[in-house]
Protein backbone atom coordinates (compact mmCIF):
# COMPACT_ATOMS: atom_id res chain seq x y z
CA UNK A 1 0.00 0.00 0.00
CA UNK A 2 2.73 2.67 0.66
CA UNK A 3 4.61 2.21 -2.29
CA UNK A 4 1.29 2.18 -4.16
CA UNK A 5 0.55 5.37 -2.09
CA UNK A 6 3.85 6.72 -2.88
CA UNK A 7 3.70 6.12 -7.00
CA UNK A 8 0.14 8.02 -7.12
CA UNK A 9 1.31 11.13 -5.34
CA UNK A 10 4.82 11.24 -6.84
CA UNK A 11 4.32 10.30 -10.58
CA UNK A 12 1.96 13.15 -11.60
CA UNK A 13 4.44 15.76 -10.01
CA UNK A 14 7.26 14.50 -12.65
CA UNK A 15 4.56 14.48 -15.90
CA UNK A 16 3.02 18.05 -14.96
CA UNK A 17 6.43 19.53 -13.91
CA UNK A 18 6.18 22.00 -16.97
CA UNK A 19 2.30 22.21 -16.75
CA UNK A 20 2.69 23.89 -12.64
CA UNK A 21 6.20 25.72 -14.31
CA UNK A 22 3.90 27.77 -16.57
CA UNK A 23 1.14 28.05 -13.57
CA UNK A 24 4.25 30.21 -11.96
CA UNK A 25 4.76 32.20 -14.69
CA UNK A 26 1.62 33.48 -15.53
CA UNK A 27 -0.79 36.08 -13.80
CA UNK A 28 -2.27 33.78 -11.70
CA UNK A 29 1.39 33.04 -9.29
CA UNK A 30 -0.16 35.28 -6.48
CA UNK A 31 -3.06 33.30 -6.24
CA UNK A 32 -0.86 30.17 -6.48
CA UNK A 33 1.30 31.88 -3.74
CA UNK A 34 -1.98 32.12 -1.15
CA UNK A 35 -3.79 29.00 -1.91
CA UNK A 36 -0.27 27.19 -0.77
CA UNK A 37 -0.34 29.56 2.42
CA UNK A 38 -3.44 29.02 3.39
CA UNK A 39 -2.88 24.68 2.44
CA UNK A 40 0.06 24.78 4.75
CA UNK A 41 -1.72 26.93 7.32
CA UNK A 42 -4.67 24.48 7.73
CA UNK A 43 -2.48 20.89 7.19
CA UNK A 44 -0.14 22.51 9.59
CA UNK A 45 -2.92 23.53 11.95
CA UNK A 46 -4.74 19.69 11.41
CA UNK A 47 -1.42 17.83 11.41
CA UNK A 48 1.36 18.94 13.17
CA UNK A 49 1.78 19.87 17.01
CA UNK A 50 -1.47 21.91 17.66
CA UNK A 51 -3.72 19.12 18.49
CA UNK A 52 -6.43 20.24 16.38
CA UNK A 53 -6.22 16.57 14.82
CA UNK A 54 -6.12 14.42 17.92
CA UNK A 55 -9.24 15.85 19.03
CA UNK A 56 -11.42 15.62 16.04
CA UNK A 57 -10.78 13.55 13.62
CA UNK A 58 -13.22 15.29 11.13
CA UNK A 59 -10.87 18.49 10.91
CA UNK A 60 -8.84 16.28 8.63
CA UNK A 61 -11.26 17.21 5.59
CA UNK A 62 -10.60 20.73 6.48
CA UNK A 63 -8.14 20.82 3.46
CA UNK A 64 -10.72 19.74 1.01
CA UNK A 65 -11.55 23.03 -0.20
CA UNK A 66 -8.31 23.52 -0.72
CA UNK A 67 -7.56 21.15 -3.08
CA UNK A 68 -10.92 21.84 -5.16
CA UNK A 69 -9.73 25.44 -5.37
CA UNK A 70 -6.48 24.31 -7.20
CA UNK A 71 -8.21 21.87 -9.50
CA UNK A 72 -10.50 24.35 -10.50
CA UNK A 73 -8.15 27.04 -11.23
CA UNK A 74 -4.75 25.48 -11.82
CA UNK A 75 -5.95 21.96 -13.27
CA UNK A 76 -4.45 18.65 -12.73
CA UNK A 77 -0.74 20.04 -12.28
CA UNK A 78 -2.22 22.53 -9.21
CA UNK A 79 -4.44 19.78 -7.72
CA UNK A 80 -0.89 17.39 -7.71
CA UNK A 81 1.14 19.84 -6.30
CA UNK A 82 -1.47 20.64 -3.42
CA UNK A 83 -2.07 17.18 -2.98
CA UNK A 84 1.51 16.54 -2.64
CA UNK A 85 2.21 19.38 -0.15
CA UNK A 86 -0.74 18.13 2.19
CA UNK A 87 1.15 14.54 2.06
CA UNK A 88 4.63 16.00 3.02
CA UNK A 89 2.68 17.87 5.99
CA UNK A 90 0.60 14.96 7.10
CA UNK A 91 3.62 12.15 6.42
CA UNK A 92 5.91 14.48 8.72
CA UNK A 93 3.37 15.16 11.39
CA UNK A 94 2.84 11.64 11.58
CA UNK A 95 6.44 10.73 11.54
CA UNK A 96 6.47 13.08 14.79
CA UNK A 97 3.86 11.59 16.32
CA UNK A 98 1.37 14.09 16.20
CA UNK A 99 -1.80 14.87 14.44
CA UNK A 100 -4.69 12.35 14.11
CA UNK A 101 -2.73 9.44 11.95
Amino acid sequence: MGDAAGVLIATPLFFLCRDFIDALRGPRRFQLLALALGLAAASMAVFWRTGLGRRDDVLAFVVFPFVLWAAVRFRVAGATFMTSLVVAIAVLGAAQGTGPL
